[in-house]
Parts: C-alpha cells; sequence; structure tokens
C-alpha cells in the first residue's frame, strides 16, 4: 500500500470555445481542500475561436493555483487530453470537462484509491443541482437512475454491467497512461475505450462514490436528443474495436421498444 498525500496530481482540462464554462470550472479547483502545491491545472484550448486564450492570461492570476496552457489546431478532446498528459508532471491525471463543477474534497476524495499500485484508473459520480430546472433534472434522472443503463452499469453491490471511468470526473495513473499510450482518436466514447484499455492491461478500474463533481445537463430536448444519438453511435464504435464491451445491459432499451411494435 501507498500513500497518496505525497503523489503529484495534474488536473487536465480541454476547452472548445467554453469560456465562461471555464472559469467557473478553474474557481471549483482552487478552492479544493488539495493543498495547492500537490497539484497543477493544465488547459488545452482545441482551436477556441471564442478568446479563451486571451481571457486567460489576463485573468490567470486571480486562480490561486498553478495553471499552464496550451492550445493545438482543432482535433477532439482525447487528443487534447493526450497533449496535456505528455506536458504533465504528475504521478495522477485527473481530468473533468468545463461543464463541470468539482466539489472542494473531489481531487482528495478521486486519489484515494491510487493507495494501490494495482489502481490505473478511477471514477467518481456525478451530481444534479435541486435548483436546477426541472428539465436537466429529467435529464439527469434519465442518464444516473438505477432504472436505466446509465445507472444499472455498475457501481456498488451486483454489476449487471461493467463500471468504466468517464472523463468528466476521471484520474488516472501515469504509469497507466505508458501502457496504454492514451486516447484513441474519437470524439466520442474515448473515454470507455482508454477505461477498457487500461483493465485490459492489468489494472484495476475503481469507483470512487465520494468524487464528486456538479455535471450541468442539456437544456433542451434536441441537444440532449444529440446526445443520445452520439453515444449510441459510439457504442457501435466500440463493439467494433472490442467486441467484449458490448453486454446485454447495452440492448435493452433497443429489445424493450422492437417489443413494444411486435
Amino acid at each position: 500500500m501507498e500513500k497518496t498525500d505525497h503523489l503529484k496530481i495534474s488536473v487536465i482540462i480541454p476547452t472548445y470555445n467554453r469560456k465562461s464554462e471555464l472559469e467557473k470550472l478553474l474557481c471549483s479547483l482552487t478552492d479544493q481542500t488539495l493543498p495547492p502545491s500537490q497539484f497543477e491545472i493544465i488547459v488545452v484550448d482545441d482551436g477556441s475561436s471564442d478568446g479563451t486564450e486571451e481571457w486567460l492570461m489576463e485573468n490567470m492570476i486571480q486562480f490561486k493555483a498553478k495553471i499552464s496552457f496550451y492550445t493545438q489546431i482543432h482535433g477532439g478532446p482525447g487528443a487534447a487530453r493526450n497533449l496535456g498528459m505528455e506536458k504533465a508532471s504528475g504521478d495522477i491525471f485527473a481530468f473533468t470537462d468545463t461543464d463541470c463543477i468539482a466539489e472542494p474534497h473531489w481531487l482528495e476524495h478521486l486519489i484515494k484509491p491510487f493507495n494501490s499500485a494495482k489502481v490505473g484508473a478511477v471514477g467518481g459520480k456525478e451530481i444534479i443541482n435541486d435548483e436546477d430546472p426541472l428539465l436537466m433534472r429529467c435529464f439527469h434522472y434519465l442518464m444516473t437512475s438505477p432504472l436505466t443503463t446509465g445507472g444499472l452499469r455498475g457501481k456498488k453491490g451486483k454489476k449487471l454491467a461493467h463500471f468504466y471511468p468517464r472523463t468528466f470526473n476521471m484520474a488516472i495513473s501515469r504509469k497507466a497512461f505508458q501502457a496504454t499510450g492514451g486516447f484513441k482518436k474519437m470524439f466520442h466514447a474515448e473515454d470507455i475505450e482508454l477505461s477498457y484499455r487500461i483493465k485490459q492491461n492489468g489494472f484495476d478500474l475503481v469507483y470512487e462514490d465520494s468524487a464528486r463533481v456538479y455535471h450541468r445537463r442539456r437544456n433542451n430536448l434536441t441537444q440532449f436528443l444529440k446526445q443520445i444519438f452520439h453515444m449510441g453511435k459510439a457504442r457501435i464504435t466500440l463493439a467494433r474495436l472490442h467486441p467484449s464491451t458490448l453486454e446485454p445491459l447495452h440492448v435493452l432499451p433497443a429489445l424493450s421498444l422492437f417489443f413494444q411494435f411486435f
């Protein structure tokens, strides 16, 4: 067993035209209970056109944390995260997205499972604000309820499907990055694909319920349906790359729809 209080953490944030969201996320990261000396923040701009770089350079001093900034030609979030890991100095790479706000204990709890050298990746919990609009709360329920595939995919207790950490709330060890080479060039489900390869390389995947981020959901039906459509396409891509990632739980919605009509 290893202690985690000596580990250096690199928080890697990809961003693309999300300047206003980025500010809220960075504010939440400066309020972490983990000592500022133990982590760095790396922002990788994926070719934004909203003045993200200029804004961050002007306002970086207000965030009481070490922040590094890199930019790349638009290549997707996976490529941005890979660039961040290549530039990072940490033993652990933590990921979250600009539409998230980290709770104060997020990092402290997210790295706890890494006291075991067998752990390659850790995923945390996504929460919603009770004051969010009803539609956003409904979308959150559909994505996380124990009555849906999102809630059933295996966290605690009986597992109907394997749990794979997702990049809105995820950390991997440097060793896991070196063993896998990082994210593949995929615009959707690249986090599940990487988690799968981390496990195939002999590492454990761990769910840490106490590591929590507030995850803002889509605020209209069109955006939500578009997200679901891309998730469905990604599931097919994953099944082609790694057939064993397709589990019975994933086809239940399609089967239930089929039996309604036949």
